[in-house]
């Protein structure tokens, strides 16, 4: 099964970088982003390996060294996150550049009442995903996961937290926050979870086609919308430039579960709908998608 590894970096990295940025600035940290990427791609070669292995699906007539070339553009693109994540926690979000597709589905679904569950995948930056809508004044429940090994990512959860945006925590091996995240969905609000990575084996999961190869992949999402009545807006933040982004919004997907026997096939179905959607994307933005470990079942 394809689970979620330990993520590139530790929590004293990415406090000496930010300590750097406070400093010395953005031109500083991009700077030495350079130095710091090829550190992890010549000394991490199993996460290049597996990065390569990615792209020699999406386009298998891709010879090594052109893999190895978009391996390497995965890696400089990731740490353009790291910047840029460094302005927002800096409260300096505003000097993003936005623009936005499909924004109006989420307006307008904040001003009905109406719930939505908001489709998040490691492809782009989902983070200043989150900071589109907020600049837009619509409200969101984040569901993120709690893990023990996640070191950086709980310092950008305490982050959001200050922020005052909504989190759902839950523990690692545990289902979503099911009643909690109903409840919230019930009232109207919009609800974002991660729907592309598994973060541990017990986590329930159902299986998709992704470039022709099977993957297994979180069941809750389709849960919590089938449960809540609410449908699944896949959403995104792209990277277009030094500090612009795209922030994109799919047409909802209504989500029906059927009877309880049925209840696996329509969420896989339902998934499936999902990743149909995820790959064109993916073509559009090949070296934004930053799952770093072999994402699809051995």
């Amino acid at each position: 099964m394809a689970v979620s590894k330990k993520p590139v970096g530790s929590k004293l990295g990415y406090r000496i970088l930010g300590w750097c940025y406070r400093v010395f600035g953005y031109g500083f940290v991009a700077f030495w982003a350079v130095f710091i990427v090829l550190f992890y791609f010549l000394f991490k070669p199993s996460v290049v390996a597996s990065s390569m292995r990615f792209y020699a699906a999406l386009h298998p007539e891709a010879g090594r060294f052109a893999r190895w070339r978009m391996a390497w553009r995965q890696f400089r693109s990731f740490s353009t996150v790291f910047m840029d994540r460094f302005l927002i926690e800096n409260g300096q979000a505003d000097e993003f550049e936005l623009t936005h597709d499909g924004l109006e589905t989420l307006v307008g679904a904040v001003e009905e009442g109406r719930p939505l569950v908001l489709w998040m995948s490691h492809l782009g930056n989902w983070e200043v995903a989150v900071h589109c809508l907020k600049r837009y004044d619509v409200p969101i429940t984040l569901v993120l996961a709690r893990l023990v090994d996640e070191r950086i990512e709980a310092l950008q959860k305490a982050m959001l937290a200050q922020r005052r945006i909504k989190v759902v925590l839950v523990e690692e091996g545990g289902e979503l926050g099911v009643v909690e995240v109903i409840r919230a969905l019930r009232d109207g609000e919009l609800v974002a979870v991660s729907g592309d990575r598994l973060y541990s084996e017990q986590q329930r999961s159902v299986e998709v086609e992704l470039f022709g190869k099977r993957c297994p992949v979180p069941s809750g999402p389709y849960l919590l919308a089938g449960l809540a009545g609410a449908p699944i807006v896949p959403i995104f933040g792209f990277r277009t430039g030094k500090l612009a982004y795209r922030f994109v919004a799919l047409e909802p997907q209504e989500v029906i579960l059927g009877k309880r026997g049925e209840r696996e096939e329509s969420i896989r179905r339902q998934a499936q709908a999902c990743f149909d959607r995820l790959d064109p994307m993916i073509r559009s933005y090949p070296e934004q998608w930053y799952n770093f470990f072999d994402y699809w079942e051995a």
